[in-house]
């Protein structure tokens, strides 16, 4: 038998190649027009099945903007309407089902349901909560179908593609010549805590949505953390509203500096909650002065320094 040399065996590797290539290519070609065909023959019998967010061949959604942490809803509409005249004088049937990466847990609201020929339209939603932590950067991918039982057969899929980020802190500083006070905004963009002392199967460091905070025990939020701030600035410039309920609740935090006789407060210590945003109050010893900050250039007249959950 003559040895194959190097030159034919390129050859037939490229070859090899491009018949895959063009075999998956039949393969998805052929798998289109069979769902086209079947979709107009259906439609041919007054049958619509549809939706906007998901279709026969398949839709892809990624999403950007999940922390992790709090559980996330997705909503898939159905309809039986081609358009607003022509819709199917029949109720569908039809059931659902999905599948979800290791990392994340699903459930549904309806694993089977119904679209009413009066209505004409249906919904149902897939719920995921994350295994454990995740981090920045992960992502977590759920495909979800939905597939109708009568009065005939057809399935629509789709993807979602959840992209963990990571949340921050920030504040700004409103302001203007001559007014007699300051605002300092501060924006808690965190949607999570996180455990600092253990309780309840509760771990250190592990991370509690805001559903779940919002139900433990007053005792148990103390343990919890999301954002504490701490404010630090010269009383001889600024004296804090002593009014504003952030204050009177955080009041055995504060440090004062006595002057002219009188103790005012330089220092205190703030707890913000997830996904929040909240607002002190700062009188001015010169009003002439404009203390604007925007959170990006220049000096805060107040030092914010923050813990946050992670």
């Amino acid at each position: 038998m003559k040895k194959m040399n190097l030159k034919d065996k390129k050859t037939l590797i490229l070859f090899s190649a491009v018949l895959i290539i063009t075999f998956g290519v039949v393969i998805s070609l052929a798998r289109y027009v069979y769902d086209y065909t079947r979709n107009h023959i259906l439609e041919a019998k007054g049958f619509y099945f549809t939706s906007t967010t998901m279709s026969t061949l398949g839709t892809s959604h990624n999403i950007s903007n999940w922390d992790g942490v709090n559980a996330y809803e997705i909503t898939l509409d159905l309809s039986s309407k081609k358009n607003k005249f022509i819709k199917t004088e029949a109720d569908i049937n039809y059931n659902t089902s999905f599948n979800c990466s290791s990392n994340v847990t699903c459930s549904t609201n309806k694993q089977t349901g119904n679209i009413s020929k009066e209505t004409n339209a249906d919904s149902f939603t897939i719920t995921v909560l994350p295994n454990g932590n995740i981090g920045s950067g992960d992502t977590a991918t759920i495909t979800i179908n939905a597939s109708s039982t009568s009065p005939y057969e057809k399935t629509l899929k789709t993807t979602y593609i959840l992209h963990v980020v990571t949340y921050s802190f920030s504040y700004i500083i409103d302001d203007s010549p001559n007014s007699k006070y300051l605002t300092l905004e501060l924006k808690n963009a965190f949607t999570f805590y996180e455990v600092t002392e253990a309780f309840d199967g509760k771990s250190v460091g592990d991370h509690v949505s805001i559903d779940e905070y919002n139900n433990l025990s007053d005792a148990n939020k103390k343990k919890c953390k999301s954002a504490i701030v701490t404010l630090t600035y010269d009383p001889n410039l600024l004296r804090i509203d002593m009014t504003n309920n952030l204050y009177l609740d955080n009041k055995a935090s504060e440090s004062t500096e006595v002057i002219e006789s009188h103790n005012y407060v330089k220092k205190i210590t703030i707890p913000i909650t997830a996904s929040s945003t909240k607002k002190i109050i700062f009188y001015k010893a010169d009003t002439s002065q404009d203390y604007s900050y925007d959170g990006k250039s220049g000096t805060s007249i107040i030092s914010v320094s923050v813990d946050g959950a992670s």
